[in-house]
């Protein structure tokens, strides 16, 4: 589990192939300071598990399924990107919950700089507009932000201040960056919820 604040910006240096696995390596200055093989670490919102610490960073690997869902498998190499450790329970959940499961990739609209704030604006699958309502919470590439407008379906604004652009991969995105986006989880449960389990084909719950 993340918050989805971002603790520091990496970069992506190696990448290769075993199989249908692909492993990568990861330059760090801080998340790798303190974790181990086994810990977890979110990159651009993708919770991974470690496999290896060095001096200057970690390594990876990325199943078939992490590809086909998310960014990591067409990241170019120098990247940066969006480094976050594990939620530890004694920590403020100064964000939202973000469990570094991607629901969709998703890609910049449009990027317009305004006075104090930088409007962004992105695009997903139509299918997830259910899950956004203005001033709810959004993962993109791990960084959690505050819906600022709920968009015509499939897309969403916010407003980012000058910290989070700078302190992020943000910066260095421009319209038609694809990028990757986790749902709120209790917007989730309660889509799902409200929809009842048609699998079942019996039960659907009450709605209050």
């Amino acid at each position: 589990m993340f918050t989805g604040l971002v603790e520091e910006v990496g970069r992506l240096t190696r990448r290769s192939t075993q199989g249908n696995n692909v492993s990568v390596i990861v330059e760090s200055a801080v998340v790798h300071q303190d974790s181990r093989p086994g810990d977890s670490i979110a990159i651009n919102g993708v919770c991974v598990t470690v496999t290896s610490i060095s001096e200057i960073g970690f390594s990876a690997d990325l199943s078939a399924e992490t590809l086909k869902r998310t960014t990591l498998g067409s990241l170019a190499l120098g990247t940066r990107i969006n480094l976050e450790r594990a939620l530890q329970l004694s920590s403020r959940l100064a964000g939202h919950i973000v469990l570094g499961h991607v629901d969709a990739v998703g890609q910049v609209c449009q990027i317009r700089k305004l006075p104090g704030v930088i409007d962004l604006e992105i695009s997903f699958p139509s299918g997830l507009s259910k899950m956004v309502v203005e001033k709810g919470s959004l993962a993109v590439d791990g960084i959690s932000l505050t819906i600022a407008r709920a968009e015509p379906i499939g897309r969403a604004a916010f407003a980012i201040i000058p910290s989070t652009w700078e302190n992020t991969s943000l910066s260095d995105y421009r319209s038609g960056t694809v990028v990757n986006v986790e749902m709120d989880i209790i917007a989730k449960h309660i889509v799902r919820l409200a929809n009842g389990y048609p699998d079942s084909g019996r039960w659907r719950p009450a709605l209050y």
